[in-house]
């Protein structure tokens, strides 16, 4: 159930999301507004400080993607299944995977 948050041009629904390396999970998170996530970890003007994947982006964007995993508006539902795609894929830059 994956889409491309490219076909998204200025909103992506809540949900749960991944970064993928080529095709493989590096980060899973949730977000109420994924489109601010997905600027976020993708190096886009922030006064926050740069999230752990974005340093690592930052010189090899196309080599990334953001994906959505799963649409869903309920908080409690979104960090369940956050919680349930960190175990399944086990991405390394997720805290609590560590």
């Amino acid at each position: 159930m994956l889409k491309r948050i490219n076909k998204y041009r200025n909103s992506i629904p809540a949900g749960v999301y991944c970064i993928k390396h080529f095709d493989k999970v590096v980060y899973v998170g949730e977000s109420k507004t994924p489109i601010v996530r997905r600027d976020y970890h993708f190096g886009a003007k922030t006064d926050r400080n740069i999230s752990i994947p974005a340093q690592y982006i930052k010189g090899n964007k196309e080599n990334y993607t953001f994906e959505l995993l799963v649409e869903e508006k309920s908080k409690s539902k979104r960090l369940q299944l956050e919680d349930y795609y960190i175990k399944k894929y086990k991405p390394k830059f997720n805290i609590k995977n560590q």
